[in-house]
């Protein structure tokens, strides 16, 4: 399983960095986070973590709060730290 919920709501998730949404001119606006059961998590925006950016195709282990957004089936999550993983 690469998703654990704590008590508190607390998400931890391992998967592979990835681009959900890029500009025209193919610049990545917007990461997720692919579990390897193709589960997606776009990652909330936040300049405390735009390292993550160079981190695309890397795999991690997110620990932070899902955030629940109206007229939106998409899952996103508000990271609260990370690490890298050289394998899972």
């Amino acid at each position: 399983m690469n998703r654990i919920i704590d008590n508190k709501g607390n998400y931890a998730i391992k998967g592979t960095v990835q681009v959900y949404e890029k500009d025209k001119s193919g610049s990545a606006l917007q990461l997720c986070l692919q579990t390897d059961e193709f589960e997606k998590y776009i990652i909330e925006n936040s300049t405390e973590y735009e390292e993550l950016f160079s981190l695309i195709g890397k795999k991690l282990l997110i620990f932070g709060e899902k955030l629940i957004l109206e007229h939106t089936t998409v899952a996103y999550i508000r990271i609260k730290s990370y690490k890298t993983l050289n394998s899972i």
